[in-house]
């Protein structure tokens, strides 16, 4: 088994999509950053977090004087104007000011920034996760597009540990990957914050980053497996995809509805114990509880995904 883990660790540290992956993860880690530093940027330059943009519509300047006011003296600089009198204002050919508030997020001007907050934020945006789903099927589908899975199964006696020492590789890629995102988090948080960057406990980031851990790799264990089963990386993108999308709540209606049924004073739902709401909602600060469920969710789905993984490759004709 350990040799097993050796050479699927070595042609996954030998192929070619997984440092390309892994390089657009740490740009698409530094985007986010750099956005947020933009952010950030834009509303220390506002006052109490509002920006005011004016937009000034001129249909008949001549009517107008320097002063903002018409032939008339009406004043018509845009303050408590209504949309019913700047309607009216336009059917009269007199010059009209719109303003428009974008509010910013208190936290964009703050002093101070926590580096797990920042940290849950860039993993709770999905995309993360779908690299890692990319990853996962890539390199699960890799075996029957090269034909080495043909070659090497049917003279292996325990074809289930092919599956065993590919899911551990995978463990192994998930922690580069996301030791990469942590780095990648950490110096950009730095740079926007310098020291207003507060650290916390680290503690709380280590459980933070371990429990994030092991819901990519339970959530990588998943997509290898659809990928395993139906012999196409396509398909594990594409499921990985909708599940990262949210886009599985019909079939989570679907059993509330039947739980519902068997046990109408049960109020269960299905979708708050999903690989995707646990990567979606798990953040710094997270109760107890919420720690609990996450781990059980990302074993749970883990070691059935592996399971089912194992059994198929052990029973299927792979000639």
């Amino acid at each position: 088994m350990y040799n097993l883990i050796k050479m699927e660790l070595y042609r996954l540290c030998h192929a070619t999509s997984t440092w390309v992956i892994l390089a657009v993860a740490v740009a698409g880690v530094a985007a986010l950053m750099a956005l947020t530093g933009a952010l950030v940027s834009f509303a220390g330059e506002t006052e109490d977090g509002t920006e005011v943009l004016a937009a000034e519509v001129e249909e008949n300047v001549s009517n107008e004087d320097a002063s903002g006011e018409d032939a008339s003296g009406e004043n018509l600089s845009g303050e408590d104007l209504s949309w019913d009198d700047a309607s009216e204002n336009n059917s009269s050919g007199n010059g009209v000011t719109a303003e428009i508030y974008m509010n910013a997020e208190d936290d964009w001007n703050s002093e101070e920034a926590d580096l797990a907050e920042t940290l849950a934020s860039v993993l709770q945006g999905g995309l993360f996760s779908i690299l890692c789903v990319i990853l996962a099927a890539t390199y699960a589908y890799a075996d029957q597009k090269n034909g080495y899975l043909k070659n090497i199964a049917g003279q292996y006696p325990s074809r289930e540990k092919l599956v065993l020492a590919k899911c551990a590789a995978t463990a192994v890629a998930v922690l580069v990957f996301l030791a990469a995102c942590v780095a990648t988090v950490t110096i950009g948080a730095k740079i926007i914050w310098g020291s207003s960057l507060h650290i916390g406990s680290f503690g709380e980031l280590m459980k933070l980053i371990g429990i994030y851990y092991l819901l990519l790799v339970a959530f990588s264990l998943v997509t290898l497996m659809v990928t395993i089963l139906a012999r196409s990386s396509t398909a594990g993108v594409i499921v990985g995809i909708l599940v990262n999308a949210n886009m599985l709540s019909v079939i989570y209606t679907m059993i509330n509805l039947l739980v519902e049924k068997v046990l109408p004073n049960a109020n269960f739902d299905s979708s708050l114990y999903t690989i995707e709401y646990c990567l979606g909602s798990y953040g710094a600060g997270a109760s107890s509880g919420d720690t609990a469920k996450a781990v059980a969710v990302a074993l749970i789905y883990g070691a059935l995904a592996a399971a089912v993984a194992a059994w198929v490759m052990k029973k299927r004709d792979v000639v």
